[in-house]
């Protein structure tokens, strides 16, 4: 019987040890990165900001440090703003900083808009870099666009009508080299609910080369119902594409005039329910 004991003990003990072994294994042996990302997405999905995903953004792997700056602005825990901020502006990896720009976005943080717009500006900036290989300079510019871009995106989620000057900043973005950045900031002045830049929108549209750019700014307009831009909401109505149509029909829905009444009436005979649905409302 005491043999028996002895046994069972020293099973024990060896069982004890084992996973005390596997415990020390698992917790201290480098994740893979499937493994790193797959814990990512976990805490994201459970909305846990856990110690091991705040790890995660200082990871050596920027794909590692890029999954987790989203993640942890999707999950918006307090004071998470600061460390996504911290790594736009210190990052080695400019898609890290831009994606830890958006996620900034995502936080609901306001006091982040304007910084974030202060970011895009300074990387806008930097968009003629004087370097002699062509390639490099292409490659930069791309690089610093994406940067500004993700960074109004990230402003945009964060921008209200009382924001005034944040408002005002978008303006410059205009002027953009890149299309991208234009379609943002047209897109965050309806974020923004930016009432008051209906003109700088009408000016901007009629200057537009890009044709999805010019659909975001119509976008804008018709969602800040700007009423002033009905020759823009005509100039679109037989467009062939059927979401442009719809945008068309809704901006020619907020004025009251014999000729939008006539408009409405052709679009009730639209090849596309949605257009003819938008003008029975």
């Amino acid at each position: 019987m005491t043999k028996f004991i002895r046994k069972l003990g020293f099973i024990a003990v060896v069982v004890l040890l084992a996973l005390v072994a596997y415990y020390l294994y698992d917790n201290l042996r480098e994740r893979t990165y499937t493994e790193k990302i797959a814990e990512i997405i976990h805490d994201e999905g459970t909305r846990v900001f856990s110690p091991q995903l705040k790890k995660y953004l200082t990871d050596i792997n920027p794909k590692v440090r890029e999954r987790a700056a989203l993640a942890v602005g999707r999950i918006g825990a307090k004071g998470s703003g600061k460390l996504l901020f911290d790594l736009v502006n210190s990052d080695s990896s400019l898609n890290v900083a831009a994606t830890a720009a958006f996620a900034l976005g995502l936080t609901h943080e306001k006091k982040y808009a304007l910084p974030l717009l202060d970011v895009a500006l300074d990387y806008s900036l930097k968009e003629n870099p004087k370097l002699k290989d062509l390639t490099k300079v292409e490659s930069k510019i791309k690089l610093n666009s994406k940067m500004s871009v993700m960074a109004v995106k990230g402003a945009s989620l964060l921008l209200d009508s009382s924001m005034v000057d944040a408002i005002d900043m978008l303006d410059g973005f205009l002027n953009h080299i890149s299309p991208e950045v234009r379609q943002a900031t047209c897109l965050a002045y309806a974020r923004g609910e930016a009432k008051n830049k209906g003109k700088v929108l009408m000016n901007f549209i009629a200057r537009e080369k890009d044709k999805d750019v010019k659909i975001s700014a119509l976008y804008a307009l018709v969602h800040l119902s700007v009423k002033e831009a009905q020759n823009i909401y005509y100039d679109y109505f037989s467009e062939t594409d059927p979401f442009v149509r719809i945008l068309s029909v809704q901006g020619l829905g907020l004025l009251d005039t014999p000729e939008q009444v006539h408009e409405l009436t052709i679009a009730l005979n639209d090849n596309n329910d949605k257009v003819v649905l938008q003008a029975v409302k």
